[in-house]
C-alpha cells in the first residue's frame, strides 16, 4: 500500500498578499521546511522510497479551494456518513452504538483516547488517522482531492465568518442556534468566554447531521447532553452542536504557532507546547482549535472526531508537525519522547519507540511503527508532503501590482527575474557531487566564455551592478544638491554633530545595522525621486525617469529599459571594436559590407580579427591571441564573481519567500557592531598608521606575503574559502538566477509551472536583423539622398556606382514577395490548426464542459506540447507527467493532434527518442541558424525564436538529442531544469 498523508504548504506558492495582510509567517517557515525537505529526501536516497516531493499529492487549505471543491468534500463527508459501518460487521461488540462507516472512526478514537493524548505517539497516531480517513474519502466515496486543513491563524480573529464556518453550502456548516450556557471549562482553571452558540447546526451541509456515539467527557454544559455511562461506544443519536469560541481562538495564531516552531527544538517540549500547560494556564493550539468549535461532540476530549471539522483541524496540527521536522530534518525526523499512556492515568508507563506499533483496527488503516509514519518522504509507510497552488487568504480587492504567481513577488518583478534567467542560463549540467552545497546552478569551475558568453556577462554585469552603483551615486548627488532641504538638513546635522565628538564611523555602522534590521526604514531614509526634487524627465515624453534604468526610457515591463541598454551598450562596443579591427586609414566601413560567419569562441574572433587584418604575423598572433583569450576570460570571471555577489546581497537585505536571510543577516550586523564598538577603543592615529604599514607591507613584503601564502598552501589547503564572501558571510543567500530556479521548481511541485513572461512593448524592435531588414526595405520604397545623410563617408563613397543598388531594390521585391507569400500560408495553417483544435481537441471540449457548470475550473498545469523538429522531421516534444518519473519524448504527430500526452497512446513508430526527466544530464541552448538563415526566419516567421535550439543529453554517450526550430524552447528548458531534483552546474 502506498502511504502518502500530505500536508500542504498552501500558501507558499500563491498567497496574494494586499495592503490588508502581511505575509503569514507560518507559511514563510513551511516555504523553508519544502527546501529543507526535498534538499534531505535528495541527499538521503532510499531505494525503498516510492514517492517523492515532486510526485507527492496535494493538501490545500480550505479557503484555497473552490466552491466545486469544497462541495465535492462535503458530499463525501455526508456520502461516507451514509455507508453501513464495517466494525458494527467485523466486530459488532466492539462499538454497538456505530451505525455508519464514518463511525468507525470516531468510535476507534474513543477507544484509543487514554493512548494518543499527551504520549509519545500523538502526533504520529493522529497523523495516521486523517491519512486513514482521507483514502476512505477518497477510495469509498469516489472523492477526488485530499484532506484540506483548516488554518486556524487565518481567521483567529473572527472564526464564524471564515470560509471554514460562515454556515454556507460551501462551508463545513456554521455555528449553532443560541441557547443560553455558562462557559467551557477547557481545562483545570482554564474558563472560556462563552460564544453565541450551544444549540444545533442549522446551516451549511452538516444542518442534519446525526452523532451516534458519546459524549464522554462533554465540556458544553446544556441540557440534553449527558456523559453515557460506560465507554461512549453505544447508540445515542442526537445533533451536531457547535459553539464557535472566539476566546480559544486567540491560542491559534500566527504568533502562537510560529513561537511554537522556532522556540521549542525538541520533540518533547514542541509536542507539550502544543497540547497544552494547562497548570501554567497554556491551552496551547491543539485544544485551542478543538476549543474553537467546541458545542457537542466537537468539545469533547474522546467524542471530537464525531463533529467533520475535526480532520481540517488536524491536518492543520499535521501541518504544523511537518513544519517544524523541516526546520532541520536532518535531526527532528525520527525522533520520540514521551509515555505510552496519558500520565495522569498511568504515571509510570513504559515510553514510547520508534518501534511502536500504530494499530487503529483493519477497518481503518493497517498497522504501521511511529518509525514509519515519521518520514515524510518515507514511500510506502512514510507521508510525503507537497506544495499547494491555492490561495490561502480571502478574497480582496485587486492591487495595481498583484502578486498571484509567487509569495512576496510581484509579477513584474516575477517576470524580468524568468526573462533574464531565459538570456542568462543557456548549458547547465548536473552536478557529480552535491552533498556539501546548499545551493545549485553554481559557476563550473572550467567556465568557458564564448562571445554570446561573453555578451552574456557584460549585460548581466550592466543591469545588477551598473545601475545599480549608478541609483547609489544618484541618491549621493540628491544629498548634495540640497534639493531636498529638510532631509539633506537632517544628514548634514547627524554627520557634523558625529565628526564633532568623533563618533563618525560608530554612527556610520549604527545606521547601517539600522538598515540591514528595520527593511523599512530605508523607504524613509532613502525614499524614490520625485521629477520637482531631481528635475530628471525623460524628455520624450516629460514623464519622471526610470529608477532602473539610467537613460530612463519607457518601458512595458519592469526591468525592459535596463535590458535594452545593455543589449544597445554591447552593440555599440562590438560595432566600434569590429571597425577599429577592419577599417584602414582613411577609410570607413560601409553598413552593406558582407557579413562573417558568427564566432564560437574568443578565439573565432580574434582570428577573424587577424584575417582581416593582412599585417598581422604569425609569430605575434598566436601568443597574442592565447593571452587575448585568458585574460578575457579572467575578466568574466572577475565580473561574473561581482555580480554574483551584489545580486546575493540585494536578496540578503530584501529576501524573497522561500528564502528567509535572518541567520546571514545577523551575520553582517554582527560585523558592523564589531566595527561599531572598535570604533569606541581604537584611535584616529591608530587606524591611519595601520593604513600605512598595510600599504607599506603589500608594496616591499613581496617575500612575506609569498612566504605566508605557501604556508597557508601547506597547512590549511582550503583557507581561501574561508575568506569566500560566498562561502561564509552569504552562504545560503540565492544569485538571481538561483532564486528563479527555486521559484520554477516550486511552480512544477506546485502542479502549476510558471506562466513565461509577457511580449515586450515593441517586439521588432528587439530583433536587430528584423529591424534593419525592415529599415532597407523602406529605404528602397522610399529613396533618399545618401549624401545628405552620411556626410562621413568619403570621396569614394560618394562616387560609388549606383548600379548595385538597384540590383538590391529588385532583390528586396522579390524578397518582400516571397515572405508575405510564406508568411501568408504560415498564418493560414496556424488559423487552421486553431480552428480544428477548437472543433476536435479533447482538451477543448473537456474546457467547454468544465466552463458550463457554475464555478467549475481546469486546474492548469503548464506547457507540455513543444513544436520542434528532430533529425529534419517536424513534430512534437512532450512531457508525459503521468509517469514517475516523468518522461520527455519526440514524437512525429504534430502538436495540434495530440489530446493524449501519454506516451503509451501514441502512435507507433512515431516516437524518435524518449528519456526520463531524471535521467537528463546535460541541457544546452543553440542558435541552430547562421545570419542568412535566421534572416529568412525572422522575416517569415515573425521572430528569431523559430530558429532556437535544445541539446538534451542523458547519462549514456548515445543519449543526445538536438531539438532545433523551437519557438518555446525557454519554456521546455525551464521546465526540465526544474521538473526533477537535479543539481545543476551553470557553463
Amino acid at each position: 500500500m502506498r502511504f502518502t498523508v500530505l500536508s500542504t504548504i498552501a500558501a507558499l506558492a500563491a498567497v496574494a498578499p494586499t495592503a490588508a495582510f502581511s505575509i503569514d509567517q507560518w507559511d514563510v517557515l513551511a516555504g523553508k521546511a519544502l527546501i529543507n525537505q526535498v534538499l534531505y529526501h535528495f541527499s538521503n536516497p532510499d531505494a525503498s522510497r516510492t514517492c517523492t516531493p515532486l510526485t507527492a499529492t496535494v493538501r490545500r487549505e480550505w479557503g484555497s479551494l473552490s466552491k466545486w471543491e469544497r462541495k465535492e468534500y462535503t458530499d463525501a463527508v455526508n456520502c461516507l456518513a451514509s455507508k453501513p459501518s464495517k466494525l458494527a460487521q467485523s466486530d459488532p461488540a466492539f462499538a454497538p452504538g456505530a451505525r455508519s462507516r464514518y463511525d468507525d472512526f470516531v468510535a476507534v478514537h474513543i477507544n484509543q483516547t487514554w493512548f494518543i493524548h499527551a504520549t509519545g505517539n500523538f502526533l504520529t497516531w493522529h497523523r495516521y488517522f486523517t491519512w486513514a480517513y482521507e483514502q476512505a474519502l477518497r477510495n469509498e466515496c469516489g472523492y477526488t482531492g485530499y484532506q484540506p486543513y483548516w488554518a486556524w491563524n487565518k481567521y483567529a480573529d473572527d472564526p464564524r465568518s471564515s470560509p471554514v464556518f460562515d454556515g454556507s453550502d460551501y462551508s463545513m456548516s456554521g455555528d449553532g442556534s443560541y441557547i443560553p450556557h455558562n462557559g467551557t471549562e477547557a481545562a483545570p482553571g482554564i474558563v472560556l468566554t462563552p460564544g453565541n452558540g450551544g444549540g444545533c447546526v442549522f446551516s451549511g451541509p452538516f444542518k442534519n447531521w446525526t452523532v451516534n456515539l458519546g459524549p464522554v467527557f462533554p465540556s458544553l454544559k446544556v441540557p440534553g447532553i449527558v456523559a453515557q455511562n460506560g465507554s461512549g461506544l453505544n447508540y445515542n443519536p442526537r445533533c451536531l452542536r457547535r459553539d464557535i469560541c472566539k476566546d480559544a481562538a486567540t491560542w491559534t495564531t500566527t504568533d502562537q504557532v510560529v513561537d511554537l516552531i522556532n522556540n521549542y527544538t525538541d520533540i518533547l517540549s514542541f509536542q507539550n507546547r502544543m497540547q497544552g500547560d494547562f497548570p501554567n494556564g497554556f491551552l496551547g493550539i491543539h485544544s485551542g482549535g478543538h476549543y474553537t468549535i467546541g458545542g457537542d461532540p466537537g468539545g469533547d476530549f474522546f467524542v471530537s472526531p464525531g463533529d467533520p471539522a475535526f480532520f481540517l483541524h488536524h491536518a492543520a496540527i499535521d501541518r504544523v508537525f511537518w513544519t517544524w521536522q523541516n526546520q532541520d530534518p536532518t535531526s527532528r525526523t525520527y525522533v520520540v519522547a514521551g509515555q505510552t499512556v496519558l500520565p495522569a492515568l498511568d504515571p509510570n508507563a513504559p515510553n514510547a519507540t520508534l518501534d511502536d506499533i500504530v494499530n487503529m483496527s483493519s477497518a481503518l488503516a493497517p498497522p504501521q511503527t511511529i518509525r514509519q509514519l515519521l518520514d515524510t518522504t518515507g514511500g510506502p509507510a512514510g507521508p510525503v508532503l507537497r506544495l499547494d497552488a491555492g490561495r490561502n487568504r480571502p478574497k480582496t480587492a485587486p492591487k495595481a501590482t498583484k502578486e498571484t504567481l509567487s509569495l512576496g513577488l510581484s509579477d513584474e518583478d516575477l517576470w524580468m527575474l524568468i526573462r533574464r534567467f531565459n538570456k542568462q542560463i543557456y548549458h547547465v549540467k548536473a552536478a557529480a557531487n552535491t552533498a556539501s552545497e546548499g545551493l545549485d546552478l553554481n559557476r563550473a569551475q572550467d567556465e568557458q566564455f564564448p562571445p554570446e558568453k561573453l555578451r552574456i556577462t557584460i549585460e548581466r554585469f550592466y543591469m545588477s551592478v551598473v545601475i545599480g552603483m549608478v541609483e547609489f551615486c544618484s541618491h549621493i548627488a540628491r544629498l548634495r544638491s540640497w534639493k531636498e532641504p529638510r532631509r539633506t538638513a537632517i544628514f548634514c546635522a547627524g554627520y557634523f554633530i558625529a565628526w564633532l565628538f568623533d563618533v563618525v564611523i560608530f554612527t556610520l555602522s549604527g545606521l547601517l545595522i539600522a538598515l540591514v534590521l528595520c527593511p523599512p526604514l530605508r523607504q524613509v531614509l532613502f525614499p524614490g525621486p520625485s521629477p520637482a526634487s531631481t528635475g530628471s524627465e525623460n524628455p520624450a515624453n516629460g514623464e519622471p525617469r526610470k529608477q532602473d534604468s539610467i537613460t530612463g526610457t519607457s518601458e512595458r515591463h519592469k526591468g525592459e529599459a535596463a535590458e535594452r541598454e545593455a543589449h544597445n551598450l554591447v552593440n555599440s562596443v562590438a560595432t566600434i571594436a569590429m571597425k577599429s579591427a577592419t577599417s584602414k586609414y582613411g577609410q570607413a566601413v560601409s553598413e552593406d559590407a558582407e557579413k562573417v560567419a558568427e564566432p564560437e569562441s574568443l578565439e573565432d574572433v580574434v582570428d577573424t580579427a587577424d584575417a582581416l587584418d593582412e599585417s598581422v604575423t604569425a609569430e605575434t598572433q598566436k601568443p597574442m591571441k592565447r593571452k587575448v583569450a585568458s585574460a578575457t576570460d579572467e575578466i568574466m570571471r572577475t565580473m561574473n564573481g561581482l555580480t554574483d555577489i551584489y545580486e546575493k546581497f540585494c536578496n540578503l537585505l530584501s529576501p524573497t519567500p522561500p528564502f528567509v536571510t535572518y541567520v546571514p543577516r545577523l551575520r553582517l550586523v554582527g560585523i558592523m557592531a564589531s566595527v561599531c564598538l572598535l570604533s569606541l577603543v581604537v584611535s584616529s592615529n591608530f587606524i591611519i598608521k595601520a593604513t600605512a604599514f598595510a600599504l607599506g607591507l603589500g608594496f616591499f613584503g613581496d617575500p612575506i606575503i609569498n612566504y605566508s601564502i605557501d604556508y597557508l598552501n601547506r597547512k590549511i589547503p582550503n583557507w581561501r574559502q574561508h575568506l569566500d564572501l560566498q562561502k561564509t558571510l552569504l552562504k545560503g543567500i540565492p544569485t538571481n538566477a538561483q532564486l528563479t530556479l527555486t521559484l520554477l521548481r516550486i511552480g512544477e511541485i506546485n502542479s502549476s509551472p510558471l506562466p513565461p513572461p509577457p511580449d515586450t512593448a515593441d517586439k521588432e524592435s528587439s530583433s536587430l536583423i528584423r529591424r534593419k531588414a525592415r529599415a532597407v526595405i523602406a529605404s528602397n520604397a522610399t529613396p533618399i539622398n545618401e549624401e545628405a545623410t552620411d556626410s562621413s563617408d568619403t570621396h569614394t563613397d560618394q562616387q560609388a556606382d549606383p548600379a548595385p543598388k538597384q540590383r538590391r531594390k529588385w532583390i528586396f521585391k522579390v524578397l518582400r514577395f516571397v515572405r508575405r507569400t510564406i508568411e501568408t500560408a504560415i498564418k493560414s495553417h496556424g488559423a487552421f490548426d486553431r480552428a480544428m483544435r477548437i472543433a476536435n481537441s479533447a482538451h477543448t471540449r473537456t474546457l467547454l464542459e468544465l466552463l458550463a457548470k457554475k464555478d467549475w475550473f481546469a486546474a492548469p498545469t503548464g506547457p507540455l506540447k513543444f513544436e520542434a523538429k528532430f533529425q529534419r522531421k517536424r513534430g512534437t516534444a512532450v512531457i508525459d507527467s503521468n509517469q514517475e518519473p516523468p518522461v520527455m519524448y519526440f514524437t512525429t504527430t504534430q502538436s495540434a493532434s495530440i489530446d493524449d500526452l501519454r506516451l503509451e497512446s501514441q502512435k507507433k513508430g512515431s516516437v524518435l527518442f524518449q528519456i526520463p526527466v531524471s535521467d537528463i544530464t546535460e541541457l544546452k541552448k543553440t542558435e541552430g541558424l547562421g545570419w542568412k538563415g535566421k534572416l529568412i526566419v525572422e522575416l517569415t516567421a515573425g521572430s528569431k525564436e523559430a530558429a532556437d535550439g535544445l541539446v538534451i543529453s542523458g547519462s549514456e554517450s548515445e543519449q543526445a538529442y538536438h531539438l532545433t526550430g523551437m519557438k518555446a524552447r525557454d519554456q521546455l528548458f525551464n521546465r526540465l531544469i526544474a521538473i526533477d531534483a537535479q543539481f545543476w552546474e551553470s557553463h
